[in-house]
């Protein structure tokens, strides 16, 4: 069931070419475009939560991950579907608040350990990979 999951992740991820081709080529201001990137960056994120739900409840992570960063994980991870359902609604009306909001859920996916101040999931993360 894992690797189907998995599959069909990577399917997403790989659609998001061909969508980000269409922005490329009708420019932000095609809604259409927008659209359907916005609809396929939340099949990713979807999947994201269903491979994350998955395995945190049939245990498949590493024994050493703190009960914490599982759980902030899973926070961040929730946030941004209704900021990408608000996106996906914006769309409609003005594409390029929607890029913005992409582009503020973006920045936010990069520094999220920084803002809810687990950075020593990092220094966490080093160790373990050190001591295997």
């Amino acid at each position: 069931m894992f690797t189907w999951i998995n599959i069909f992740f990577l399917m997403t991820v790989a659609l998001i070419l061909f969508s980000t081709a269409l922005i490329g080529e009708y420019h932000i201001y095609s809604k259409t475009a927008v659209i359907f990137w916005g609809a396929n960056a939340f099949l990713c994120l979807l999947m994201l939560n269903i491979i994350w739900w998955y395995a945190t409840k049939l245990n498949l992570l590493d024994k050493r991950t703190e009960p914490r960063i599982i759980k902030l994980f899973q926070i961040r991870l929730i946030i941004a579907i209704p900021t990408f359902i608000l996106a996906i609604g914006l769309s409609f009306v003005n594409p390029i608040i929607s890029i913005v909001l992409y582009i503020i859920s973006a920045l936010y996916g990069i520094t999220g350990n920084i803002i809810w101040g687990s950075t020593e999931s990092f220094e966490a993360a080093k160790k373990a990979l050190n001591q295997d």
